[in-house]
């Protein structure tokens, strides 16, 4: 456009289509499923089709002392499926077809920010306003249930929800060294849901009835989280720093009709506090970088899957959690054309106060470890790249990564121990042009890709894939 002002638009298209579809494929347990990882067990194969497109559009000023920026972006996917054993079988359903494409869910968003571009001023800052509307059908509440040939349960779930923010940050050099920041956003948001429940509509003979009437319910939610830090520094390439922020994860309305008395058809938000401190250092003229961090998050009222009445659940507040732990990263250049990276962190994490309600009954939690949350992980690469000629560069790179044992469910039943994968990248580019070989899993470890969150109903899990060898092509425009 001109020096001041430039646009860039972004569009992406992508359709999945699969006749032997592994859409919500799993095994009756993880013996099962790492001992006889290519065998599954289901009475019908199922087929699914998705399409996805996004698009998005940048606009930015630039003046004597700011950036004036706004992001506008569209998003809209679109889903049917058929014959999915879940168990039980389910079909995609809205209107009057089995297995029919849901109408599509959309999310437009926009945001207007404002920020400084000086940075040889003490002071800097950020601020700005974000919205979005979202339409949802939900695709696991728009479904036909499967009770005989041609007889079919219907559950539908329209969600009309929107969200408006305001945010802004500053920082301000107290000192030549010092440096502390303050920020904080406020949002709002707005939950609207209309459904039906278990048993008031029906899909017979080709025929739809609605036995009871759709409901429409709403909720809305409001919070202010502030961000607060401070960061030290030592020298132009050595600092400490310290941070704390309020996290917000906004409440919701049940679209499932027929709850029992007691239970809420809303539910509330659930917020963490996100403490931070660290030092980040690099040195060797910054062919070594080095940083350390530690970290605590307390959640509060987490969002979880209660079973409210049977075939019945309700997204409520069951509890508080924490995790805590330190993170270790650096990457080292010996020499031209070869870099080294590293990085280990350990973790502890806990459900407190805290229980589920299972078939009726308080299932205490308190106490368990956070499901999929490693105790340790540990990383390592290792890339050389050497340019040939002027247009050509050949690339050898190899990843190593270890990854502690965990449990996949809040239960702490269903236990993947630790394992290890290792994973290889050789090839060139010519100009624009790129040609790769890769190996995925090279050592061919068995593990899980999948297992069940939540054992109370049993126990489900998918293997992860085998050893992978491909090539990939790349050119660029």
């Amino acid at each position: 456009m001109t020096d001041k002002f430039s646009l860039t638009a972004n569009v992406k298209t992508q359709r999945d289509f699969s006749n032997e579809s592994g859409f919500f494929v799993s095994q009756a347990n993880e013996t099962i499923a790492l001992e006889t990882p290519t065998v599954i067990n289901l009475s019908r194969i199922g087929r699914h089709e998705r399409n996805i497109t996004n698009c998005s559009l940048t606009g930015k000023y630039k003046a004597k002392n700011f950036d004036l920026t706004s992001i506008s972006s569209f998003q809209q996917i679109s889903l049917s499926f058929q014959d999915i054993d879940f168990p039980g079988i389910y079909h995609s359903f809205f209107n009057s077809a089995i297995g029919e494409k849901l109408p599509p869910q959309e999310v437009l968003s926009q945001e207007f920010r404002i920020n400084s571009t000086n940075k040889e001023n003490k002071l800097q800052y950020v601020a700005g306003l974000f919205g979005f509307k979202q339409v949802g059908y939900e695709p696991s509440t728009n479904l036909a249930f499967e009770n005989a040939p041609n007889n079919f349960t219907i559950f539908r779930n329209r969600s009309n929800n929107s969200g408006y923010a305001a945010f802004g940050e500053v920082s301000y050099k107290v000192l030549e060294k010092l440096k502390i920041t303050a920020g904080a956003r406020y949002d709002i948001e707005e939950r609207e849901a209309t459904f039906n429940g278990f048993g008031d509509a029906v899909f017979v003979d080709g025929v739809f009835t609605q036995i009871n009437p759709d409901q429409t319910k709403s909720a809305s939610f409001n919070a202010f989280s502030p961000k607060a830090a401070v960061m030290y520094s030592f020298t132009k390439n050595a600092n400490a720093y310290a941070t704390y922020t309020r996290g917000f994860r906004a409440g919701g309305v049940n679209a499932q009709g027929g709850l029992p008395a007691g239970v809420h058809q809303d539910f509330d938000p659930e917020y963490s506090d996100n403490f931070e401190v660290g030092f980040k250092t690099a040195f060797w003229n910054n062919r070594i970088n080095f940083n350390i961090a530690g970290y605590l998050i307390n959640w509060q009222d987490l969002q979880f899957f209660n079973n409210v009445a049977p075939f019945t659940f309700a997204l409520e507040n069951v509890g508080d959690a924490y995790s805590k732990g330190i993170e270790v990263e650096a990457n080292v250049i010996p020499l031209k054309g070869l870099q080294l990276d590293f990085a280990y962190s350990i973790n502890d994490s806990e459900y407190e106060d805290f229980s589920l309600l299972r078939f009726g009954e308080a299932v205490p939690i308190g106490g368990n470890k956070l499901a999929n949350a490693p105790k340790t992980t540990f990383f390592t690469a290792a890339e050389y790249s050497i340019q040939t000629s002027e247009n050509v560069n050949l690339l050898f790179r190899a990843e190593y990564r270890n990854i502690g044992g965990f449990y996949t469910d809040i239960q702490n039943s269903l236990y993947q121990p630790t394992y290890h994968i290792v994973n290889t990248r050789f090839g060139l580019t010519y100009s624009n042009y790129g040609l790769f070989l890769w190996t995925r899993n090279l050592t061919n470890e068995k593990f899980l890709a999948y297992g069940s969150a939540d054992t109370s109903f049993g126990r489900a899990s998918r293997a992860a894939m085998p050893a992978q060898i491909g090539v990939t092509l790349s050119a660029r425009f």
